[in-house]
């Protein structure tokens, strides 16, 4: 029993088996502690004064980034890039194998106005906010949530692709570059035909992806576009596999056929 006890606590006998079997694992981007997704996108640095600590508590390590203004602003192209961000963290986070946990409130825009500990405070702006909240956001995620049920239900998670698990020769493949600041995963739906591959670009300029060169895909129906706040509840909408634009710091997602399995590519 002991032995036993032990190697669970260690993980070994719950994570054991097939490797591609990640619907135990849970994903997230914001959580109770640290920034909220809002203020992840808004906050380069945390504004923990009025917790009466000298802004000594709470973690300095928060990933974020402002996009030029510190806090809120009435800036159009800031407010574009933050939205456009948490679009894409939040298409990521629900199109990602495994069971996707979202931070209380942030598919409400809820902020903390760059708190990142904000435990202690017991104000209503700390609050969830129903009676002010962002309902462009929130009607993306409640679409995010209907393709994930629609898309992922009955498929099977087949992982990243060879060509972008091993990358190229920097030397000799001019296109090593621009793939490098790609991620792709796939699944394969066992109820029809087709698959399902999901794209996010990292870089901080468009990315011209050829699905036909790189995949051998021979159709395939955009599903998802975060860039674009575009999400298709029916077959998606049909784009050339000779060249696709995914926006920068977007995620994209398709069905499609292909010559053949995305799993044989793993």
């Amino acid at each position: 029993p002991e032995e036993r006890s032990a190697a669970q606590l260690q993980g070994a006998m719950a994570f054991e088996g097939d490797p591609l079997d990640v619907s135990r694992s849970v994903n997230f981007v914001s959580c109770h502690d640290g920034f909220t997704l809002e203020d992840l996108v808004s906050y380069s640095n945390k504004r923990n004064l009025e917790n009466g600590e000298d802004n000594r508590d709470g973690s300095d390590a928060n990933y974020s980034f402002n996009w030029g203004i510190d806090g809120p602003t009435e800036e159009a192209s800031v407010g574009q890039a933050r939205a456009s961000a948490k679009r894409a963290m939040m298409g990521a986070l629900l199109m990602a194998p495994g069971i996707p946990m979202i931070g209380g409130g942030d598919e409400l825009g809820r902020t903390q106005n760059g708190n990142n500990n904000a435990y202690c405070q017991d104000k209503r702006e700390y609050c969830l906010p129903f009676d002010d909240f962002d309902k462009a956001f929130l009607d993306y995620v409640v679409s995010l949530v209907a393709l994930r049920k629609r898309y992922l239900t009955g498929c099977r998670y087949v992982g990243v692709p060879e060509r972008f698990s091993q990358g190229g020769d920097q030397e000799k493949d001019s296109a090593y570059h621009q793939l490098s600041q790609l991620a792709a995963w796939s699944y394969r739906c066992e109820t029809t035909s087709k698959s399902l591959l999901v794209v996010a670009n990292l870089a901080s300029e468009p990315l011209f992806l050829d699905l036909r060169s790189e995949f051998a895909i021979f159709e395939a129906r955009l599903v998802l576009d975060s860039a674009k706040s575009k999400v298709a509840l029916g077959e998606g909408e049909e784009v050339s596999v000779n060249g696709y634009e995914v926006a920068q710091f977007s995620l994209a997602v398709f069905r499609v056929e292909q010559a053949r399995d995305l799993s044989a590519m793993v």
